[in-house]
């Protein structure tokens, strides 16, 4: 009895509110969705996730028109609450009889799920009870193939030295309909000339794959600075990719440096010396000389003076 009362409540409630949504004035002309003219019939039309759709709106008032707010949005996606599907415009002012033509967009999640979805059109202004509601049958599909680079992992980080290893990691999810087989992933740094390369040999649809290690030498001669590392996603027989990009920091290295320093030959230049003359006489040799003459002098006064004492002595015997 309470189920059968509260289902009553329920269809009141919704009756009520339909009687009290009062139509705005306004004239909706057509409506397309990527370029393609929608009614609020149970057709379908079939969209990829990831990719942004475009709503056109046509519309001519009947009555002069003020603070319009049109709204675009999809309900269901699981975490609306933080990225919500939708977009607005307005509050706008609008002529009787006037053609507008307006343009909504609205980005589908890659991590929506493959569902059935509404695509909701509302129109209201700032205070009044006049609304007008517009629901349009969408399905949400998945691309056939496609890959996408959800993270890279370098170590020991994005600071490296010169003359040293930097290993990285990518990981890459597979985010479209088909599994992908002999996934090809390359980690390049085309100014320093170095690059590896790493296979994983499947992604099934929806899962997340990480590559091995990949070694990268950094040249000792790099020179402290900034430069980009470029990633190479491969797949579908290489027929399709995905590019990436991450920075690297190389820093000097103190202890290649340092060696360096130590095996540097410093060569310095010598100013060849002013020859200074020497005079060539040997002042010894001139002593010598002199004392010599001298000696030979005092043997001669010696030898005369003893011939004198001699022949005096004779004299007087």
């Amino acid at each position: 009895m309470k189920t059968k009362m509260l289902s009553a409540l329920s269809i009141l409630l919704i009756i009520l509110l339909a009687t009290t949504a009062i139509a705005l004035p306004i004239d909706i002309n057509k409506v397309e969705i990527d370029g393609e003219r929608v009614d609020d019939s149970e057709v379908r039309l079939d969209v990829q996730r990831g990719q942004e759709v475009e709503i056109e709106l046509t519309i001519i008032p009947t009555e002069d028109v003020e603070d319009i707010e049109i709204r675009a949005f999809i309900s269901g996606y699981e975490y609306n609450d933080f990225d919500e599907i939708a977009d607005s415009i307005g509050p706008i002012s609008m002529d009787q009889g006037v053609k507008y033509r307006k343009t909504l967009r609205v980005t589908l999640p890659e991590d929506v799920e493959e569902d059935d979805y509404k695509l909701r059109l509302l129109l209201t202004n700032r205070n009044g009870d006049d609304v007008i509601v517009k629901n349009y049958q969408i399905k949400v599909d998945l691309p056939r193939h496609e890959l996408k680079i959800t993270d890279a992992i370098f170590h020991p980080g994005k600071n490296v030295k010169a003359g040293t290893a930097l290993l990285g990691q990518i990981r890459v999810e597979n985010v479209g309909e088909k599994d992908e087989e002999d996934v090809v992933v390359k980690i390049m740094i085309p100014e320093l000339g170095v690059s590896a390369t790493d296979y994983i040999d499947e992604i099934e649809s929806g899962k997340q794959e990480e590559t091995e290690e990949l070694y990268l030498k950094i040249p000792e001669s790099t020179e402290a600075g900034i430069y980009q590392a470029q990633i190479y996603v491969g797949y579908n027989g290489n027929h399709d990719k995905v590019l990436a990009t991450s920075v690297i920091n190389v820093e000097e290295n103190e202890r290649l440096q340092q060696k360096t320093e130590e095996n540097t030959v410093v060569v310095v230049e010598q100013t060849p010396a002013e020859e200074t003359v020497v005079p060539t006489t040997d002042w010894k040799s001139t002593v010598k000389t002199v004392l010599e003459v001298v000696l030979l002098v005092l043997v001669a006064l010696l030898v005369v003076i003893g011939l004198i004492i001699g022949f005096t002595r004779l004299g007087r015997d």
